[in-house]
Formats: C-alpha cells, sequence, structure tokens
C-alpha cells in the first residue's frame, strides 16, 4: 500500500488512464495494456433491473463481448476498469471469466474506490464517517437493500468479493481516498488478493473522497 497526493490532470477518460499507466505501475507487465488501450472506453448498457444479478450479467456480457473484439487484433491486449458498484461488478465479471474457462481473459483490474462488502463491516465506515458525508452506513445500507435480492445473503461471494477465492485473476491496481468510508473495502480486497496470489498494488489518495477522480481537472487539488 502506498500513500499518493493527486496531481492536475485533463478532464478526459484518456487522461485518467495514460495517468494510471503513469502512477508508477510501468514495473507491472500489464501497465502497457492501459496505454494501448486509452482510447478506447467502453460504457456498460442499461441493464433491465437495478437488482444483481442483472448488473452483474450485464457487465459480464459486456466485458466479454469487448476483449472478444480485443483479441481478434492479435497485438492487442484488453485491462478491465470500474468505479464503486462498477469497481465490484468487474471483480465479480472477472471471476466469472476465470470459472468459465474458456472466455478471453482480462490482463489486468483497475478498480477505483470498489464498493465489494454488501456487509458493510470495514472498520472505515465508522473511522470515515466524519470525512465522507455521503456514504455513511444508512446511505449505503440502502444501496444494499436496494441491490441485492430477497433470499441473496450479503455474505454470498458471488457478490461480496472478499468471501470470493481470487485465486488466478490478473493483476490488480486500485485506487482509493483516505478520507472514504469505503477504504477498508480496498485495503482488504487488496490484501486478500494479494494471499491469493494476485500481483496487487493499492494506492491510497490522502485526503480523498470517493472516486475523486471524477473531478479531474475540474477543481484546484
Amino acid at each position: 500500500e502506498q500513500t499518493r497526493k493527486i496531481e492536475p490532470n485533463d478532464d478526459t477518460a484518456r487522461a485518467l488512464a495514460e495517468g494510471i499507466a503513469r502512477a508508477g505501475i510501468g514495473r507491472l507487465p500489464w501497465s502497457k495494456a492501459l496505454t494501448q488501450w486509452r482510447d478506447r472506453v467502453m460504457f456498460l448498457r442499461k441493464a433491465e433491473g437495478d437488482e444483481w444479478p442483472d448488473l452483474s450479467d450485464v457487465a459480464l456480457a459486456a466485458n466479454v463481448d469487448w476483449m472478444i473484439a480485443a483479441f481478434a487484433d492479435k497485438t492487442s491486449v484488453a485491462a478491465l476498469s470500474g468505479d464503486s458498484t462498477g469497481g465490484g461488478l468487474v471483480v465479480e465479471a472477472a471471476l466469472r471469466i476465470r470459472d468459465a474457462g474458456e472466455l478471453p481473459a482480462p490482463v489486468a483490474l483497475v478498480l477505483i474506490s470498489p464498493w465489494v462488502d454488501m456487509e458493510l463491516t470495514g472498520e472505515s465506515m465508522d473511522t470515515n464517517e466524519a470525512t465522507d458525508v455521503v456514504f455513511r452506513r444508512p446511505m449505503v445500507r440502502g444501496l444494499v437493500d436496494a441491490y441485492l435480492p430477497r433470499g441473496v445473503s450479503p455474505a454470498d461471494p458471488r457478490v461480496n468479493a472478499l468471501y470470493a477465492d481470487l485465486a488466478g485473476l490478473p493483476p490488480m491496481y486500485l485506487q482509493v481516498g483516505s478520507d472514504e468510508t469505503g477504504l477498508d473495502d480496498s485495503r482488504r480486497l487488496a490484501a486478500l488478493a494479494e494471499k491469493a496470489g494476485v500481483d496487487v498494488r493499492l494506492d491510497v489518495f490522502a485526503g480523498q473522497l470517493h472516486t475523486f477522480q471524477m473531478a479531474a481537472g475540474r477543481t484546484s487539488v
């Protein structure tokens, strides 16, 4: 885990991808994927519903379709990225791709403030309550209740990566703000992935909140 300060950047998705690729992760062989694909940004189509597994199915289908197209060019590689709920969906999609066996696999996962803990057990949910005025426990609990259908446990490894077997996932790069309540989601996911043999880097950005990268180029910090 490394603590970093943010630097001014352009307000485009390409600039974010380039910034991540330059953020000191060149030591990893998959950093090439981020620079090679910085001009291609994929957005998930709208799901039929807001509950699991609809959103997970959309993430899987979109990522697989995109990677099949990417790997049709033998010189190309593909990395998957998502923020907040999207970060959790990317991990779910990567696990399902791994378990399917014959699907094209991403070379890396780039996760920005990923939300993975449906039980809300991280200490930072309480210790960062004073600094994160949005994603406090009652609000996030409401999101869990809206996302999980009745009968699906918040500890089910299909919806909570903290209970999943992460072995065999591609290298993982995480960014998270030090002042957000979801800080421990990233810390615990990174620790579990590393324990499972995944190549992991976690950067904690001092004084920043949930998905602060969306403000790139729009703030003075």
